[in-house]
């Protein structure tokens, strides 16, 4: 083709042969921006899918944690309780008191209660303590009951029952412990 040739041809075909490189050039960005923008599109949806990823394991760590806060306070009730069944120290008076309480509640005539040398265990201390006491039988198992019900641990080591001369009271002799933790032995 020649140059005068080209001189020849009409503007409006000129113009539309620019219009259609125009549109060729325009549909070529495009396609280089819509795969750009494909691209993009596919990071962000991996991205999104990562930060569900995450989420879902921060609810599950969440739930974790609501879960150690309920575990907590059931630990922390729980060595309430322990403090009061096993006492950081041995309160005869106040076990004594109690005593009182309940054989009086119950009818129980405590006619002689000893206590004797505590013992040392390593984890615990136990003092042992002698009752000998007058009761029906029905009072007596009533007495036990409210041994069993006391905030404190106490164990019935040992019981004898025997008859007196007034008939339905018998004669009981307990041999029973109270327990506390042994103080001088728990690690710091």
């Amino acid at each position: 083709m020649n140059v005068q040739a080209l001189g020849k041809i009409p503007k409006r075909r000129i113009d539309q042969v620019m219009l259609a490189l125009t549109v060729i050039v325009a549909a070529g960005l495009a396609v280089a921006f819509l795969g750009r923008g494909v691209s993009a599109l596919r990071y962000v949806k991996s991205q999104e899918e990562s930060l569900v990823e995450r989420l879902e394991y921060l609810t599950e760590v969440a739930a974790m944690f609501g879960e150690g806060e309920e575990t907590l306070t059931f630990l922390q009730e729980r060595t309430e309780q322990l403090n009061e069944r096993l006492p950081m120290r041995v309160d005869y008076q106040s076990f004594y008191s109690t005593l009182t309480n309940i054989a009086e509640r119950e009818g129980v005539d405590l006619l002689e209660v000893t206590q004797q040398d505590i013992r040392s265990e390593p984890d615990y201390l136990e003092l042992p303590v002698a009752i000998r006491a007058e009761a029906t039988y029905e009072d007596l198992y009533a007495f036990l009951n409210g041994l069993r019900t006391m905030p404190r641990l106490v164990k019935v080591f040992s019981i004898e029952i025997g008859m007196t001369d007034e008939i339905p009271i018998c004669s009981v002799d307990l041999d029973i412990r109270i327990y506390s933790v042994n103080v001088a032995n728990i690690d710091e």
